[in-house]
Order: C-alpha cells, then structure tokens, then sequence
C-alpha cells in the first residue's frame, strides 16, 4: 500500500504525522494503590446507610454527651433502656463506636498549638517500599510520638498524607519537624504546616464533636 500523498503541487510528500499523546504525570503512592473508581466508591460510600434509625439517634445523642448513662439515653430516644445496652454493645462490636472520651480545654493543659502538617512521599516509592513506609509510620506512632493525634492519607494539594498534632509550645513544634525529616520515605523539602495559637482572643469555633450530631442524622 502507498502511504505517500500527493501534495498541491503534484509531488508525493509523506503522510502528516500524528503527536504522540502527551505523558500523563506519574501517579502518587496513594493513587497507585486504588483506582479512581475505588476512590469515588470509598468517598461516596457511606456506612451510615446500613445504619437502622434508632441507632444513628442513638449514636447522635453519645455524640452529643457520651457521659450519659443508658436510663437517661432510653429517657431521651423514648425507649427501653436494654434497648439502648444492646445497641451501645452492638455499635461498639461492629466498631462504630471507637472510644469514650472527652474534649478537655487544651491550653490549660498546657499546649498552645494546634498544627496541621501536609507531607508528601517521595516519588520514586515502589509499591512494596510505600507499604513498607505505612507500617514504620504506624511504629513509630505507637511507640514515641504521643503528640500527634491524627495521621491519615490522602489525596489533594499535591500532598499525600496530613497530620494534626498538639504542642506546648513553638520549640516542641520545631522538635517534631526535626523527627519527620527522618524519615527516608519523605520528601523533607514538601514538609508544609498550618499552626493555630490556642490562646489566640479569638475563636470562630472550637474543636468539639458535638455539633456532628446533627449530621449524622442528616440524609436518614
């Protein structure tokens, strides 16, 4: 077959070249790890669905108070209070139910920052070594660094995982970077935090999970 064309002049002159698609960006770790489907399915998915009624008022009033005790929940929901022990027992066996715990008034325990820390994995991360990275992460937190409360994946801002933590003050703060830039899995240079002084005089809305109550309920 001739693959020449004929061009306005009458002389054969090969056929124009199609550009190669452009090379897609690498992906991160976490987008390796699940396809944007699985994604989508894993945000929009909710278990609060398979949820009965009486369980999500349920979990709503504990997120309100969770120091109540089960006659005054039953008082509350308008239901007998075994109704309401063996729900607590059933949303604590499925792990609904995580923990009973408190929301103290930080600063007079003597911490003066709240920080959100952005940190992103170094690319070149296989499969196997971003396994590997997840587990020394979870070591690590369980053994030396009460500090941070929160260390989660994720995807956006051209981060791969996010952090919360609590100091005393801007020296223990510094001390923590200094800790994560041991990491070998890290990117030092894409380390980038959000500090908020808890004694600031002003304050748009605390940290508290009560206000969460409603939500749940929300869509039900």
């Amino acid at each position: 077959m001739n693959l020449t064309a004929m061009n306005n002049e009458g002389n054969l002159s090969p056929p124009s070249q199609t550009p190669p698609p452009p090379t897609p960006p690498p992906e991160t770790p976490y987008e390796r790890r699940f396809s944007t489907s699985e994604r989508l399915l894993k945000i929009l998915t909710s278990p609060a669905q398979a949820m009965k009624d009486i369980e999500l008022r349920l979990l709503s009033e504990l997120i309100k108070n969770s120091h109540r005790s089960d006659r005054e929940l039953a008082k509350a929901l308008n239901v007998s209070q075994p109704t309401i022990s063996r729900l607590s027992q059933k949303l604590r066996k499925e792990g609904i139910i995580k923990e009973y715990t408190i929301v103290p008034d930080f600063t007079k325990l003597g911490y003066t920052l709240l920080v959100v820390t952005f940190v992103k994995l170094k690319a070149s991360l296989s499969p196997e070594a971003t396994e590997n990275a997840r587990k020394e992460a979870k070591e690590y937190l369980r053994q030396q660094s009460p500090d941070i409360f929160m260390l989660e994946r994720g995807i956006g801002l051209n981060f791969d995982g996010v952090l919360l933590s609590l100091h005393r003050n801007y020296s223990d703060y510094l001390d923590l970077k200094q800790r994560l830039k041991k990491f070998e899995f890290l990117n030092v240079s894409e380390i980038r935090s959000f500090i908020v002084n808890l004694e600031d005089e002003i304050h748009y809305r605390s940290l508290t999970f009560s206000l969460l109550a409603r939500h749940v309920l929300k869509g039900r």
